[in-house]
């Protein structure tokens, strides 16, 4: 065996400096990874509570012009309801109906869950008449806002978002 004279390896501070460096870019790597999966996640969640706000208002918008009397009664009282997208029915549900997200439960399309069964909704959608304040006796409007909450991906205060819409 051989020894070379002069030839010399890193100090310590070297490899620490360079273990520093490189933890900082790792850590600075890893901080935007997950920044992108929590705003990935987060518009996934809007998606999927516009699908149940347009399901909810698809199906109230049949329901009001066949004349289904709950429904028609529910529209007309200040009393917030929802529909249970799977049979169709009326909800006098003040806190809202409970669903659950639909990428977690692909084969039950509608995603409405049992209070009952699920303590800890992830999306709770609310209706309520809001023509009072438009409808005049010659233009009478019937106008319903949704409100729909679900929990934020990235924690802290629920999501939300409100649609107004006019059924004619």
């Amino acid at each position: 065996m051989t020894i070379k004279l002069g030839k010399r390896g890193d100090t310590i501070v070297e490899v620490l400096l360079a273990i520093a460096i490189s933890s900082f870019a790792l850590t600075a790597g890893y901080a935007s990874v997950d920044n992108s999966l929590i705003t990935e996640r987060q518009a996934q969640d809007r998606s999927e509570a516009v699908q149940m706000v347009q399901s909810q208002v698809e199906t109230l918008n049949d329901l009001y012009n066949a004349g289904s009397s709950d429904i028609v009664a529910a529209v007309k009282s200040d009393r917030p309801f929802c529909i249970d997208n799977t049979t169709r029915e009326y909800d006098a549900a003040p806190t809202g109906c409970n669903f659950s997200p639909l990428s977690i439960s692909p084969t039950h399309p509608t995603g409405y869950i049992d209070a009952s069964i699920s303590p800890a909704p992830y999306y709770t959608i609310t209706m309520i008449n809001s023509s009072n304040s438009i409808t005049s006796p010659s233009f009478p409007v019937v106008q319903v806002t949704v409100n729909a909450k679900w929990i934020n991906a990235g924690g802290g205060t629920p999501d939300s978002m409100t649609v107004v819409y006019r059924l004619n």
